[in-house]
């Protein structure tokens, strides 16, 4: 082992120890390429950002995902809910991928592992009933509350509410069992609480 790390810094100093400039040799010729920094600042300079932000941020506010078709809700009632998840395939230890650490069947129920910040508001803005609820209700002002819709516009429910809003997906909506909105799901302990408000 000395004998190969000698031998590698004998030649790495022999290198050195022998280098010299020995000036140009033969025809040289300027780039025939414009510099690529140069090209890309003057073809930026060409795009009206304004115009592409603009049109990016009415996207955005236009943008609206298929969303759950929930009914409203017709009576005040609280449900809880069995969070119990069972595992459809077998889960493997990281460590060692061919020792399986959670089987195929397992059931566990995520909420002995951790807690919700708040409630998970449910509502379709779009409807009036709903969206004057939602004016009412606590949860418009509380920050720990993440409010999904349903239906109408996040973009125009955030100018509304000065907060943040987003939609809710299928499988948020089934994992809660969301049956009808308005709707918020709260932690409370180990379980998770549907109530459904009659707007």
């Amino acid at each position: 082992m000395i004998r190969i790390l000698t031998a590698v810094l004998v030649i790495a100093w022999a290198g050195t120890a022998s280098a010299k400039n020995l000036g140009v040799v033969g025809k040289t010729y300027p780039f025939a390429e414009r510099d690529a920094l140069a090209e890309i600042e003057e073809r930026a300079k060409q795009v009206d950002w304004n115009k592409h932000l603009a049109k990016l941020k009415t996207d955005v506010a236009r943008y609206k995902p298929e969303l759950p078709d929930l009914p409203r809700v017709i009576a005040d009632r609280v449900r809880r809910i069995d969070s119990t998840y069972t595992l459809d395939v077998d889960v493997p230890d990281p460590r060692d991928p061919s020792r399986v650490l959670y089987p195929k069947g397992f059931s566990f129920n995520p909420f002995q592992y951790f807690t919700l910040p708040g409630c998970i508001v449910f509502v379709d803005v779009g409807d009036k009933k709903q969206l004057a609820w939602l004016k009412k209700s606590s949860f418009a002002a509380d920050a720990s509350a993440t409010i999904l819709l349903t239906g109408g516009e996040a973009a125009k429910a955030e100018e509304m509410f000065s907060r943040p809003f987003t939609y809710a997906s299928s499988s948020i909506v089934d994992r809660l069992n969301i049956l009808a909105v308005p709707s918020a799901a709260c932690q409370k302990g180990v379980e998770v609480e549907v109530h459904e408000y009659l707007p």
